[in-house]
C-alpha cells in the first residue's frame, strides 16, 4: 500500500523559500609574512558602502571665516554621532510602539490545502482526495496582573533614555566643536607668535653680526645669537604641524574630510561669562538638574521599575478571550462519496493560564529584574557623583584659567618692554649679548603663555557649560 500526502499550510502570509545552489567562500591568509588579498566580489561590495566620494560632496562657503557657530550648524548636519544617536532614539520609539501592540487583539489569517491519495492492495481501500479552506482567529489579553502597562511603560521611558543621549550627543559634539576651534586658533595664534619669535631672532643676530664686523664683541655672541635663531626656526616649523593637526582635528568633528578648505573667524575678544561668580554648590545643583546624562540615567531606572512589575506579573495567571471560525471544502476524485463542505466556529471563550510551577523560572527572572534595578540605581548615584566632581573642577578650573589669562596679559607687557630696553641697550653696548638672549627668551615664554592662557580660557568656558548641561543645539556656541 502507497500512501502520498501533500500539505501546505498558509498563515497570514505566502512564504517563499529559496535554496541556492552552493555559497561564497573566502580562504585565510595563505602565508603570515605576506597581506591577505580580498575577491574581487568583496572589493566591489566594499565600493557599495563608501562614503569618502559622498563626503566630498559636502558643500562649505569658504568665501569668508567661519564663526564658531555656523562651524556647529555644519557639524550638526554632518558629523555622524547625532545621526547615530537619533537613529538610536528612532528605534526606541519603535520599540515602545511595538509594546505597544498587546493592547490590540490579534487576529490571524490562515489556509490549508491537504491533497491525499492512497493505493491499497484492494481497490475498495483506495481514494484521491482534497480538502482546502481558510481559518481566522482572534485573542486578545484580557488581564495579567499589569505586566503589559509595565512592558509599555519600561519602553516608554527607555525611549525616554535614549532621546536624553541624543541631547547628550548634541552637547558632546558641540563640545568637540568648541574645542577644536579654539585650539585651531590656538594654533594659529602660536604660528604667528612663533613667526615673530624668528623675526626678532634675526633682529638680535643681525645686531651680533653688525657689532663682531665692526670689533666690538666676540664670536660668542653670534653663535649665542644664532643658536636663538634656529631654535626660533625649530619652533615656527612645529608651529605648522601644530596647525595642521588641529585643522583636521576641527575638520573630523564638521563631519568633513581633513583636507577641505575653510578658515575660522576670530572669536569673541570677551570669553568670560557671569558664572564663574556663582555659588559651586547652586552650580552643582543646576547641572543634576540640567543635565541630559543624568535624566537619561533616571529614565534608565524607572525603565527597570517596569520590568520588575512585568516580571512580577509573570508570578501570577493571566486571562485571555478567544474566538475563530474556519471552512473546509472537499474534493474527491476517484469516488462517487459526496461529504458537504463544513463550517467550525470556536464560540467566544475565556481561557485562564497559569504557570504553577516553572521550576522557579518566573521567580528567578523576577528576582535578575530586581537586581538590575539596585544596579541601574547604583549607576544613577554614580553618575550624580561624578556630575558634581566634574562641574566642580571645571568651574575651578575656569577660575584659575581667568587668573592665568590676566597674569600672562602683564607678563607679556612687562616681558616686551624687557626686551625692548635690552635690545636697544645692546646696540648701544650696554648690554651683553646674555642679557639681550634672556629678555628675547622671555619675551618668547611670555607670548607663548599668553596664547596658551587665552586658548585655555576660551575651553575652560565651554568645558564648564558643557558640564552643566546648558551646552545645547538652540542656545548654540557664543
Amino acid at each position: 500500500m502507497i500512501t502520498i500526502n501533500y500539505r501546505a499550510i498558509i498563515t497570514g502570509s505566502v512564504t517563499l523559500s529559496l535554496f541556492l545552489s552552493g555559497c561564497r567562500t573566502v580562504s585565510s591568509p595563505s602565508d603570515p609574512r605576506h597581506a591577505w588579498t580580498p575577491p574581487a566580489w568583496e572589493k566591489k561590495a566594499e565600493a557599495e558602502h563608501r562614503s569618502w566620494q559622498s563626503d566630498r560632496k559636502i558643500d562649505i562657503d569658504s568665501s569668508s571665516p567661519i564663526t564658531l557657530t555656523d562651524l556647529a550648524d555644519i557639524a550638526l548636519t554632518n558629523n555622524p554621532s547625532t545621526r547615530e544617536a537619533w537613529e538610536n532614539a528612532r528605534a526606541a520609539e519603535s520599540a515602545k510602539r511595538a509594546s505597544a501592540a498587546k493592547w490590540y487583539p490579534a487576529v490571524t489569517a490562515s489556509g490549508a490545502f491537504v491533497r491525499k491519495k492512497q493505493v491499497a492492495n484492494q481497490k475498495v481501500y483506495d481514494y484521491d482526495q482534497m480538502d482546502y479552506g481558510p481559518a481566522v482567529e482572534l485573542t486578545y489579553l484580557l488581564f495579567d496582573f499589569g505586566g503589559r502597562a509595565a512592558d509599555v511603560k519600561e519602553k516608554l521611558k527607555l525611549q525616554i533614555a535614549a532621546n536624553f543621549l541624543f541631547n547628550q550627543a548634541v552637547q558632546d559634539l558641540l563640545l568637540e566643536v568648541g574645542s577644536g576651534y579654539y585650539s585651531l586658533y590656538g594654533a594659529q595664534a602660536s604660528l604667528i607668535s612663533y613667526e615673530i619669535d624668528l623675526r626678532n631672532a634675526r633682529i638680535n643676530l643681525d645686531a651680533a653680526r653688525q657689532k663682531f664686523k665692526a670689533g666690538v664683541v666676540s664670536k660668542l655672541d653670534v653663535l649665542q645669537a644664532e643658536s636663538d635663531y634656529y631654535r626660533s626656526s625649530y619652533s615656527f616649523e612645529n608651529a605648522k604641524g601644530q596647525v595642521k593637526t588641529a585643522k583636521a582635528n576641527l575638520a573630523n568633528a564638521m563631519g568633513v574630510p581633513p583636507d577641505t578648505f575653510f578658515r575660522i573667524a576670530v572669536p569673541d575678544a570677551s570669553p568670560l561669562r557671569d558664572v564663574t561668580r556663582e555659588n559651586i554648590t547652586r552650580v552643582i545643583e543646576e547641572a543634576l538638574a540640567q543635565r541630559p546624562d543624568i535624566a537619561g540615567q533616571m529614565a534608565n531606572v524607572a525603565a527597570k521599575e517596569a520590568a520588575v512589575a512585568a516580571a512580577n506579573s509573570d508570578l501570577w495567571p493571566s486571562v485571555d478571550f478567544e474566538a475563530g471560525a474556519s471552512k473546509n471544502w472537499h474534493r474527491y476524485f476517484n469516488s462517487s462519496k459526496v461529504y458537504g463542505d463544513d463550517y467550525n466556529y470556536t464560540p467566544v471563550s475565556l481561557t485562564a493560564s497559569w504557570d504553577v510551577f516553572d521550576g522557579f523560572d518566573n521567580l528567578y527572572k523576577k528576582r535578575q529584574a530586581q537586581y538590575e534595578l539596585r544596579q541601574e540605581r547604583a549607576k544613577l548615584v554614580d553618575a550624580e557623583l561624578n556630575a558634581g566632581r566634574d562641574v566642580w573642577t571645571k568651574y575651578y578650573a575656569l577660575k584659575t584659567a581667568e587668573k592665568k589669562y590676566h597674569a600672562s596679559k602683564a607678563f607679556l607687557s612687562s616681558s616686551k618692554a624687557y626686551y625692548d630696553l635690552a635690545l636697544e641697550g645692546y646696540r648701544a653696548g650696554l648690554k651683553s649679548m646674555l642679557d639681550l638672549t634672556d629678555a628675547f627668551g622671555k619675551l618668547s615664554d611670555a607670548r607663548s603663555s599668553m596664547i596658551d592662557s587665552r586658548k585655555d580660557l576660551y575651553i575652560a568656558v565651554i568645558d564648564l557649560v558643557h558640564a552643566m548641561g546648558r551646552l545645547n543645539a538652540s542656545e548654540r556656541l557664543q
